[in-house]
């Protein structure tokens, strides 16, 4: 009975240490780097290469990037999806969408039939943008007012800025708004606060975000505020 007690957790740290090794040799046949002059506010440029073979039966269907704002990204996060590969062969994906000010981690990966194979993860952080923020909003009768501030972060400025408001339960975008205001460019040097009053509104209530605008036409949202109309 003294043997087997001895036994079972040589068998446990036996397997455990063959799984580890096998997690590291599935990472080392994958490369993965985000070149560093191409991280932008929302997006950059990560490379891959399957850099050796595990077993030369395996026939790679799908390869690409995966990454998240958590260490260690999946295919179940965001994915680039391209078909075959093969031994030494180097890719590019576009990495879009992202969030400025963010850090996000990435991984390569290959994809037969049965088995999912990540490389390495590496990390980068997008650069500050410009953001926006609601100090404060009031309702008097039927006007709602509200006063925004902008922190440019060192940029030279944004095409637009404004609000937008939609009846409570809506979030308010450029896409989707009751109403909005558009005050054109904000450029350094400028107030770096602005307000925006909404007249005639019915009695209920409303959320308002305020928005600036980038070179590439996506929205900055703030934070959300309810405003009521009594």
């Amino acid at each position: 009975m003294k043997k087997l007690k001895w036994f079972f957790p040589i068998i446990m740290l036996f397997t455990f240490s063959c799984e580890n090794l096998i997690e590291l040799e599935r990472q080392n046949i994958l490369s993965v780097e985000v070149f560093a002059d191409s991280v932008g506010f929302f997006s950059a440029v990560a490379r891959g290469e399957l850099i050796d073979l595990v077993d030369k039966n395996i026939a790679f269907t799908q390869h690409g990037h995966c990454w998240s704002t958590s260490p260690n990204p999946t295919i179940e996060d965001k994915i680039t999806t391209f078909a075959e590969t093969s031994l030494g062969e180097s890719f590019i994906s576009e990495l879009d969408s992202l969030r400025s000010g963010t850090t996000y981690y990435v991984r390569t990966y290959v994809l037969n039939e049965d088995t999912t194979y990540y490389s390495n993860q590496t990390a980068f952080t997008t650069n500050p943008f410009a953001s926006v923020d609601i100090l404060n909003g009031t309702s008097t009768g039927s006007t709602a007012t509200i006063v925004s501030s902008i922190d440019l972060n060192g940029i030279e400025g944004v095409p637009d800025h404004g609000h937008v408001i939609a009846i409570e339960g809506t979030t308010p975008s450029l896409e989707n708004h009751l109403a909005k205001t558009s005050f054109g460019p904000f450029l350094e040097g400028d107030n770096n606060t602005y307000r925006s009053s909404f007249q005639d509104l019915a009695i209920n209530s409303y959320t308002v975000r305020a928005y600036i605008s980038t070179q590439e036409g996506q929205a900055i949202y703030s934070r959300p505020i309810v405003v009521t109309i009594r």
